[in-house]
């Protein structure tokens, strides 16, 4: 899990839990309309579908990173790695 990503992502999970439903709160407080609030809530996941929608494309829908194309090798011969 260290190296995933699924800590980050558990831990700002966390950190939205407390902080949204403050703001959403104060936004209440603050007499904002409810239909301001519901699409100020949407445009995060909004943004995440478009920006999904176009890495798709740009993997021409391949998903894991050993599907996509490697580029071509060269014609030469491959000189050692020094250790």
């Amino acid at each position: 899990m260290r190296s995933s990503g699924i800590g980050w992502a558990g831990g700002s999970g966390r950190i939205g839990g407390i902080a949204f439903p403050y703001a959403g709160g104060l936004a209440l407080t603050l007499l904002v309309p409810l239909e301001t609030i519901m699409l100020i809530v949407a445009a995060p996941a909004l943004l995440i579908a478009v920006l999904i929608f176009i890495l798709g494309i740009v993997n021409r829908g391949q998903i894991s990173a050993g599907e996509v194309e490697a580029p071509p090798e060269s014609e030469g011969e491959a000189e050692p790695v020094p250790a």
